[in-house]
């Protein structure tokens, strides 16, 4: 049964207003709801991903945290309750630069994090 991720997107300044939605289908997701330790470099999280597969993706964290993909070790710093939202075709580059063997994170907020990350993606 397919999988769908939407996204809905606002926009307003002033009295201007426009809105939109994109939906991005898949047949596999990965999803990932932890709380992330504090003082902590490096940690792993159990996700693997193949960048060619990947439809959309959607990373939260309540507090600022880095993420890491491995192997490439590209860093992604995740702002408070700002969300990465991310869908293939749209007009930004994928947050991750190749496939992904494991997340990891870096905590040092002072507190304890809620982290929540949705993977969706597309078998050939």
């Amino acid at each position: 049964m397919p999988i769908s991720h939407i996204q809905t997107l606002n926009w307003q300044s002033g009295s201007d207003v426009a809105q939109g939605q994109v939906t991005y289908t898949g047949d596999g997701e990965t999803r990932v709801n932890e709380t992330l330790t504090n003082s902590i470099s490096n940690r792993p999280i159990a996700v693997v991903l193949t960048l060619s597969l990947l439809q959309s993706v959607y990373m939260k964290s309540d507090y600022d945290v880095f993420i890491k993909a491995v192997p490439y070790n590209n860093v992604i710093a995740l702002k408070a309750g700002k969300p990465l939202v991310w869908g293939v075709n749209n007009y930004l580059t994928c947050p991750f630069l190749s496939n992904v063997s494991e997340l990891q994170y870096t905590n040092t907020c002072g507190t304890m994090s809620p982290f929540v990350g949705n993977f969706l993606f597309q078998q050939p």
